[in-house]
């Protein structure tokens, strides 16, 4: 993955990582499906090429199902995300 940083500055190729999120994603993985979203939404602030990939079925460990027990901290955690892409998939539905 050391190809996928950009040197000197710390932070990687965000088009390398979402080229291989992509990949992940297009194979059916769903957690990388919504780190693509999020990734285009907020790193590159490019919200058309994050909506795709906000419309796929979450991850597991995003629903509260998937740990009941910790269902409020997770929910709490992403509650600002959720928000912000229920806006915007509501806006164009």
């Amino acid at each position: 993955m050391k190809e996928a940083r950009e040197p000197g500055t710390g932070l990687g190729n965000l088009e390398e990582a979402a080229r291989w999120y992509r990949k992940a994603a297009e194979a059916g993985h769903a957690q990388a499906a919504f780190f693509l979203g999020r990734l285009y939404s907020e790193k590159l602030g490019d919200w058309q090429r994050a909506e795709p990939w906000y419309r796929k079925p979450p991850p597991d460990w995003l629903l509260p199902r998937a740990a009941p027990a910790k269902t409020g901290c997770v929910v709490l955690a992403v509650l600002p995300l959720l928000l912000t892409v229920l806006a915007i998939v509501t806006k164009t539905a």
